[in-house]
């Protein structure tokens, strides 16, 4: 049975487990099958660096009372976070990186500012 490369379709010589004729061709077929899959992440990243941004611009001091619909306003994702953390209250703060806030009342939420040393 003849082998083939994936990419271009060239005849394989060589290692009985190759599947690709040359690491340009192994390239163009990772990138091709995996595009999709890459286009998702960066929509996604785009939008987590869009609310770090908000959060950092509206957070002058550190720990910033804001109303919720300032936020929004400035086109704040609610539903798009990094991770969050449970508070010794019960209440979570929600981050974008280093950037939090969390949730006072139906008008208002707090930004806080967590950076720490992590590298």
């Amino acid at each position: 049975m003849e082998r083939t490369c994936l990419e271009c379709g060239e005849k394989l010589r060589g290692r009985a487990d190759q599947k690709f004729c040359s690491p340009q061709c192994r390239s163009s077929y990772n990138n091709r099958e995996n595009r999709e899959e890459a286009a998702y992440l960066r929509q996604v990243n785009k939008v987590l660096k869009k609310n770090r941004d908000i959060l950092t611009r509206l957070n002058t001091k550190g720990s910033t009372k804001e109303k919720r619909i300032r936020l929004y306003e400035n086109g704040f994702r609610f539903d798009f976070v990094t991770h969050k953390a449970r508070n010794q209250d019960g209440t979570t703060t929600y981050f974008c990186y280093d950037q939090g806030f969390m949730e006072l009342d139906d008008d208002y939420v707090l930004l806080l500012n967590n950076k720490k040393e992590l590298f």
